[in-house]
């Protein structure tokens, strides 16, 4: 009957230590969240939308392309377009 108590004293001091961590990393998320809170959507919004990233060049990055393919889907001619602004 010792040897029993024993176990289940181990198990429920491995639980308590999961829970432990479990917490800690519940309060460090929390923490993140808190601080992209406080950076604002301002700071978010460039990030979140490619078109406004001032590093991507999109005159020279996007260009149309027609593509004319023949029955078995193999390029047989390709045209580029100039796109109107």
């Amino acid at each position: 009957m010792g040897r029993a108590n024993q176990a289940s004293m181990v198990r429920r001091q491995r639980e308590r230590e999961r829970q432990l961590k479990r917490r800690e990393k519940q309060a460090v998320r929390a923490e993140r969240r808190e601080q992209k809170k406080a950076q604002g959507p301002d700071s978010q919004g460039e990030a979140d939308d490619p078109m406004n990233d001032p590093s991507i060049d999109w005159g020279a990055a996007v260009r149309e392309t027609e593509v004319k393919l023949d029955e078995d889907l193999q390029v047989i001619e390709e045209s580029e377009e100039e796109a109107a602004q």
